[in-house]
């Protein structure tokens, strides 16, 4: 087909060149067609190598320098200490959600408790505790009413949120009891018959606490609780306090400080005081703060603090401030086996009417309160497990205290000779060598501790 278009064109020139020098001279038209069958070839080809060969230009690895920068982050992020931890072999006992306990003992003694609330709801409850137990006495050689009476109802009710946990409670109590400890040398018809040795305690208290659940990690603010109550007895003495608390936690360059502050209000009054008619009234303002940290590097754990408070005596003379040492020290020797720890603490607490009458109960509504100092308290000791279900715990401590709780018996009231006393006429039920002072003193303590505890 090439060769045919060339020739065409060829011709076509050539007549056109003539017509160019003879104008008038007619050439004519004339048709060719050419019509060849189509053969297609093969042409030559060549073959591709299988594996061919690929150049590639030496390259030299370029060496980098460039200089870090160490820089500390401060993180909240703490390990929590991991010990060994024995497969409970029984059935963990299933706890009630109401029940109530009926009992009766010698001397007319009733025991009731009784104790309801909601589990309807997972994020929130209420419910009610009642407590009573009771004796008419009836003691044998005993010439006065020897009976006693403690009862209790406490309603509570807590609230479940996204990131904190809100817990209340208000409680009443009434305690009665009787200084029937009377001398027998003493004793006479007309003194039973006019001596009235009964007396009765009975308190108000409501209680409320915040607690952070630990989902919000950017606020310090951890827990807080405050308590209120007002007691009072049958011959007119009374007390109020108030306390509140408050714990916050601060990340600084990897560690976390933690601060707990409190602020406590104290305010009793008595009528008189045992040996003369003067009224007592002992009113403190307590106001503390305790800053602590804990470092744990491998098998050694040191808590470092310190407390500082200022106690105001704000009727007397007897304001102070302090500063106890709060360290605490421990050393894994053999892997939870044997752990070694030694402390070196202090403290101050107020000591109240109420704390007063739960230990002794037959106390004389006359009493001088001021708070307690535990100058220090310095301790070592060893504790681990013998086995997987034994543990051990000994300790050898010795501490100092300012203001130590004793209790004394109080004199009687009248005239004493060699056959006895006679008491006054008047007496208060309390006056006749059967009640008891706490008195406050500086002691030294050596204590030494050794137990072993069975875990089933």
């Amino acid at each position: 087909m090439n060769k045919i278009f060339i020739y065409t064109i060829i011709v076509s020139f050539i007549s056109i060149s003539v017509f160019a020098q003879e104008e008038k001279k007619d050439l004519g038209t004339e048709v060719i067609n050419v019509i060849k069958a189509y053969s297609p070839e093969v042409s030559d080809a060549f073959k591709i190598k299988s594996s061919p060969e690929n150049k590639v230009d030496e390259t030299k690895k370029q060496e980098l320098s460039y200089d870090t920068y160490s820089t500390d982050v401060a993180s909240t992020f703490k390990p929590s200490k991991i010990g060994a931890k024995s497969q409970p072999k029984n059935k963990v006992q299933k706890t009630l959600d109401n029940y109530v306990i009926l009992g009766y003992g010698n001397y007319k003694t009733p025991l009731v408790e009784l104790y309801m609330n909601n589990k309807k709801v997972k994020e929130e409850r209420y419910g009610i505790h009642v407590q009573h137990l009771s004796s008419e006495g009836g003691i044998e050689n005993v010439m006065f009413n020897n009976s006693f009476m403690n009862s209790s109802i406490d309603g509570f009710y807590w609230k479940q949120f996204k990131n904190y946990q809100l817990k209340s409670n208000l409680a009443y109590k009434y305690q009665s009891f009787n200084w029937y400890g009377v001398p027998e040398n003493i004793i006479t018809d007309e003194l039973v018959k006019s001596l009235n040795v009964g007396q009765y305690y009975q308190t108000i208290e409501g209680e409320v606490s915040y607690t952070n659940n630990g989902k919000r990690d950017d606020s310090f603010f951890k827990s807080t609780s405050s308590t209120l109550y007002r007691m009072w007895d049958r011959y007119g003495s009374y007390e109020n306090r108030i306390k509140a608390e408050g714990e916050f936690v601060f990340p600084i360059e990897g560690q976390e400080i933690k601060i707990i502050a409190d602020i406590d209000l104290l305010d009793n009054y008595f009528a008189e005081s045992f040996a003369t008619t003067d009224e007592i009234n002992n009113r403190f303002l307590n106001i503390g703060i305790t800053p602590s940290f804990e470092m744990i590097k491998e098998n050694v754990t040191l808590n470092l603090g310190v407390k500082m408070v200022y106690s105001a005596d704000l009727v007397g003379d007897n304001s102070q401030f302090k500063i106890f040492p709060k360290v605490n020290a421990s050393v894994n020797v053999v892997d939870d086996l044997m752990i070694a720890y030694a402390g070196l603490e202090g403290e101050m607490y107020q000591n109240s009417y109420q704390s007063l009458v739960a230990e002794m109960p037959y106390l004389s509504p006359t009493q001088n309160i001021i708070p307690t100092s535990v100058q220090y308290n310095a301790f070592v000791g060893l504790r681990g497990k013998l086995t997987s279900s034994l543990a051990y715990n000994t300790s050898l401590g010795f501490r100092k205290e300012n203001g130590f709780v004793q209790y004394l018996k109080n004199p009687g009231k009248g005239i004493c000779g060699v056959t006895g006393c006679t008491p006054i006429t008047n007496a208060m039920g309390w006056e006749v060598n059967n009640s008891f002072s706490a008195i406050q003193d500086t002691v030294s303590v050596l204590k030494f501790k050794a137990g072993v505890e069975y875990e089933a």
